[in-house]
Formats: structure tokens, sequence, C-alpha cells
């Protein structure tokens, strides 16, 4: 049998390259768009996670994200939106937020949201306090948490006080009680709170608090801003103990007509306060509410002596009552609007709503 000696010609060679180059560039393309593909895809869900962290922390904390630097992420650029020349809502950026390793600048834009349907019962009517002017090193302020109440509901069932088929009864019959103790001198002044949840003489729940102490916060106590929303009986308590100078805040939230009771605790007689003895404001309280006709409120004092009831003409005489000022109330429910960006590049938007 006679051998074939011969060797590969160059041009068997050329083909074979080619063909090799033909079948092997695809494949370097796939490799590295799925790379590609995969960093992307990486780089979106971090930037989804921090879209959503910031959308939920402002769900959570309400409009304080303006007004506070939540878990030392530094907030800049805070300021209106314009639109055709009106503010039409407010913005802010974290220009260094990091999610899973990599930095993304994250703007909020936050718009009162607008019932187009009904106008006349637009939910951004009703007044309450704009948190953007509070400065939390002068101020006390709490916002109700109906997840608290809820929690309470679920622990009160576990301990058998109440049924778990009860909860929408019990929930919307509620007495809920707010007591302040303010304790203040020129060099250091603290609040403690406390709210407790009763059913039908029931203890739910309770919570004890601080909720401002000067030397944490920085500054001097100037205000109490107290936002709740009404139930079945509601019971608010401030004691003064050294009758110190403090604007009180009352904040109805919500459509429920309020009943509720204010009492005020003083050292003094409710004729040593008001515009005459004290056009300086050096003791005693000021008060602003956003109570309307529909509502019933009754306010109390209790100085030296017995407690007493106040009527409208002695609350304005002697606690300053009044409205809370217009152009210091803004909208409570609003449309939000999260964009994330990396180097200039937006990556992804979210949208939601928010209720405080």
């Amino acid at each position: 049998m006679k051998q074939d000696d011969r060797g590969v010609s160059l041009v068997e060679i050329l083909i074979a390259t080619a063909i090799l180059v033909i079948c092997v560039v695809p494949l370097f393309k796939s490799m590295i768009l799925t790379v590609q593909t995969n960093a992307r895809s990486r780089v979106l869900l971090a930037a989804t996670s921090a879209g959503e962290a910031v959308l939920e922390d402002l769900k959570a904390d309400g409009m304080e994200a303006f007004i506070q630097d939540k878990d030392s992420k530094s907030i800049s650029d805070v300021g209106y939106i314009e639109e055709d020349g009106k503010k039409t809502g407010y913005k802010f950026t974290y220009p260094e937020y990091e999610s899973d390793g990599k930095k993304f600048a994250v703007t909020v834009e936050v718009r009162p949201y607008q019932n187009t349907e009904n106008a006349d019962a637009d939910y951004n009517k009703k007044e309450v306090v704009d948190l953007k002017r509070i400065d939390l090193s002068k101020d006390g302020v709490y916002v109700q948490d109906d997840k608290i109440i809820e929690e309470d509901f679920i622990k009160a069932v576990s301990e058998n006080k109440v049924q778990a088929d009860q909860k929408d009864t019990v929930l919307k019959n509620l007495d809920i009680r707010w007591n302040y103790v303010v304790a203040a001198d020129k060099n250091q002044q603290n609040i403690w709170q406390n709210v407790s949840y009763y059913y039908n003489g029931i203890l739910l729940g309770e919570h004890p608090m601080l909720l401002y102490d000067s030397r944490q916060a920085g500054g001097t106590l100037e205000n109490l801003y107290i936002c709740f929303e009404p139930n079945a009986k509601n019971t608010i308590t401030v004691q003064n103990k050294d009758d110190y100078p403090l604007n009180l805040f009352l904040i109805k939230q919500g459509d429920q007509a309020a009943k509720v009771e204010v009492h005020l605790v003083g050292t003094k007689e409710k004729e040593h306060f008001g515009e005459e003895q004290d056009p300086d404001f050096t003791k005693g309280i000021r008060i602003r509410a956003n109570f309307t006709d529909a509502d019933t409120p009754l306010f109390y004092y209790k100085g030296s002596g017995s407690e007493t009831s106040l009527n409208q003409s002695q609350l304005e005489k002697y606690f300053g009552l009044s409205g809370l000022d217009g152009k210091r109330v803004h909208t409570r429910l609003y449309d939000v609007t999260v964009k994330v960006n990396r180097e200039n590049k937006e990556i992804t938007t979210l949208t939601g709503t928010v209720t405080r």
C-alpha cells in the first residue's frame, strides 16, 4: 500500500483558519455581551435597590427626610420644584448613595397629590403641619404611627385580651391617651411622652419615650408638635412643670371629626399668662390648632388649684389659641418620584406615594 506523505497546503490552512475565526468570533462576542449584560443587570439591580430603600425611608419617615440626614447619608440640593413659574413640590438629592458597593446619585421629587376627580374633596386641603419647617434641634415632634397600634392589637390578641375577629371594631373604638411632661430651665429641656391605647378599659399598649432632649438635639426647646389621628376617645395632657415658654401645635390628621380633651397643667393660675401679663412670652403655653367646626375640642387647665374648663375667650387671652398659619401649612399626601443616576446617566426611576 502506498503512503500519502504530502503535507497540508497553505490554502487548506487558510481555509481552516477562516472557519475557526467564523466560529469563534461570534462566541467571543456572545461572551463579551453576556459579561456586559450581567454588569448592567448588577448595576440596575443595585440602582433599583437604592431607589426602593430611599422610597421606603421616605414612606417611613415622611417629610422628615427634608430636615435630617437619614442614617448619615448626606442630603444636598434641597429646594423647590418650579414648573411654569410656580412652586409645585420639593426636591433633594443623595449625591453618594451606596448600594451593593456602588455609589449612585439619587434624586427625590415630591409633589402634592392632586385629586382631579373631586377637587372639593381634595385630600390635600386638610390643614396639617409642614414638617419642612420643623427644626429637630428645637422642636419635639410626634407623628402617630398606625403600625404601632396594629402591633399592640396583635399582642393583645396573643394575651387573650381581645379576639382576632374584633380588629376593625377595636381599632375604630380606641381610647387613646397622649401624655407629655415638660421639664425645662435655661440650661436643659426635656419632653417625656407616653402614648397608651385602651379598649373598653383594657390597656392594649403603652409606649413611654424621651421625645426631646436639648443636650442630644443641640438646641433650645421652642415647640411641641403633636400630629394625631382622632379615634373614639382622645385625651392629650401636657404637664409644663416649670411653666416653660412652649408653643403647642395640635395637628389633627384625617377626615374623622375629633372629640378630644386637652388638659394643660402648670404651676401658676392662668391669669399669669397671656399677652397682657407676659407679652414677651417668657412662660406658659401658646396653642396653635387646626380644629374645625366639625370637631369638639374641650380644654382644661390646672394651676396651683383645681382643674377648670376653658372657654374660647380664656383660651385666646391666656394661651394665645389660634389656627395654624396657612402659609406654613402644606399638603399631607404626596406623589414621589425617585431617580437613580450613575456617572450622569439615569439608571432607573421609581414612583410611590407618601402619606405623612
